[in-house]
């Protein structure tokens, strides 16, 4: 039987359960960048020290990104994006940042729920003024198409299928100039990348 999967810093996962946790290596620096850029891991200055939204979305933001060096834990991931879900519920969020911290958490969700709310939350970050969104907002989209089954827009995501790592089907109507504006490297630059994942694989 034919299988496919995607890569999630170097990790299969299952694709019926919709754990569409892929990543482009390049965008996982990107990722880090931006986290580390947003004052993330702020010490506590005494023990009666309590999270505001924006500090706890931060840290939630660079749990996040610190998860995918290691093994995927979806509870945990699970748990990350319900606090997310709820902190929206309530009106909590409010600035770009918050909606940066927020759609980044969501991007590494598991359900087509999750991507779509990772989308808007990027969109409405870059709204606010948060440009660091524009390539969250790529990857997002991305990985809604292919939980959808549709082929990705801006090639953000290395895919696995019958055994070959690559982008998959390209909307051929995006250019690189459109990539561009989002952050993303052009196409031929990811489908080198996907094809050096083959190459070390094969290996």
């Amino acid at each position: 039987m034919a299988t496919s999967g995607v890569i999630a810093h170097g990790q299969r996962v299952r694709p019926d359960d919709q754990a569409v946790l892929d990543e482009v290596c390049i965008l996982i620096v990107i990722t880090r960048d931006h986290v580390g850029s947003s004052r993330l891991g702020m010490e506590e200055e005494n023990d009666s020290f309590e999270e505001n939204t924006s500090t706890e979305l931060a840290r939630l933001a660079q749990e996040t990104i610190a998860a995918q060096s290691g093994s995927s834990d979806i509870a945990q991931t699970r748990i990350r994006c319900q606090r997310v879900i709820d902190l929206y519920a309530r009106g909590d969020i409010q600035d770009g940042q918050d909606y940066f911290h927020a759609a980044l958490i969501l991007l590494y969700g598991e359900t087509v729920a999750h991507f779509e709310l990772a989308r808007t939350f990027a969109r409405r970050s870059t709204e606010l003024g948060d440009t660091r969104a524009w390539t969250v907002l790529a990857m997002s989209w991305d990985r809604l198409l292919l939980a959808q089954k549709k082929p990705q827009r801006f090639g953000t995501q290395i895919i696995k299928k019958d055994g070959i790592w690559s982008l998959g089907t390209i909307d051929a109507t995006v250019n690189d100039n459109e990539r561009a504006l989002y952050g993303v490297p052009p196409l031929y630059v990811q489908r080198q990348r996907a094809e050096q994942l083959q190459r070390q694989e094969n290996e």
